[in-house]
């Protein structure tokens, strides 16, 4: 045994994105997100209210605000901690949202509805969306996917918004956004502009006898916004962390001016 010992080295990383969803009350579409996210191991998911929420964002990746603001939970708190620390933000708008006080928090979605009144709408995939991609079974589930609803009113998104899903009513292909993202200088941004993610995931196994559709659509979302984008003007790589002695090392760089 005494010769026959070999030293490693293991380093162990906990590599999981923290994700904090914030509600303003309980609600169907907060099981959906927690199903979801989940499902990916990746992923630690805390869920919170805003009455009782006192917690610090350091340490999340990605912070959902679903349904918030709303008239009786503003969250300055979380937004201001939010903008300072550059976390990403993915907002769910519902029945419970003020929308003045949402139209202050964000710049990738403007909402102008007279009054709360809803439309029952269909998804729409964008033919331009290019921050990731989805497989052909989501692309053909979608679709066939049930209402959302959403306000009645204009939507106008951002210019430098990207539009994943697009609002379809009654038939009628429109272009007002119902899933989109934003980035503003190190801070990502999402908008979900509806409620009715759990007849998502409901439809979605009568379909196809599995969550497949719906658990991508949600994590390749959480995947985008919770990942920080690289921005450094210089970055250096290794092909390999551990080489032989007697064997060549490349570097390679990427400099950008």
């Amino acid at each position: 045994y005494k010769n026959n010992t070999r030293e490693i080295f293991l380093e162990v990383l906990d590599g999981r994105q923290k994700i904090l969803l914030v509600a303003n009350s309980p609600h169907p579409d907060i099981a959906t997100f927690k199903s979801a996210i989940e499902s990916n191991k990746n992923y630690q998911l805390d869920v919170e209210f805003a009455e009782t929420f006192a917690k610090r964002l350091n340490d999340y990746n990605l912070v959902i605000l679903h349904q918030l603001p709303s008239n009786s939970q503003k969250v300055q708190n979380i937004l201001s901690e939010a903008g300072e620390l550059k976390k990403s933000l993915l907002f769910v708008v519902g029945s419970q949202i003020s929308l003045p006080d949402f139209q202050k928090s964000q710049t990738g979605i403007a909402i102008r509805s007279s009054a709360a009144q809803f439309n029952e709408v269909t998804p729409s995939v964008g033919k331009d969306f290019s921050l990731f991609t989805l497989s052909d079974k989501t692309l053909q589930t979608i679709p066939k996917l049930p209402p959302f609803n959403c306000f009645f009113g204009d939507f106008n998104a951002n210019p430098s918004s990207k539009v994943l899903l697009y609002q379809k009513i009654n038939s009628v292909e429109t272009d007002f956004p119902l899933w989109l993202f934003n980035e503003t200088g190190d801070q990502k941004l999402g908008v979900i502009c509806g409620e009715g993610l759990w007849r998502w995931r409901l439809h979605d196994y009568l379909l196809n006898k599995n969550h497949d559709a719906t658990n991508e659509l949600i994590n390749k979302t959480v995947q985008y916004l919770s990942v920080k984008t690289d921005k450094r003007p210089f970055r250096v790589s290794l092909p390999k962390n551990i080489f032989q002695n007697n064997e060549a090392i490349t570097f390679d760089a990427q400099l950008y001016n």
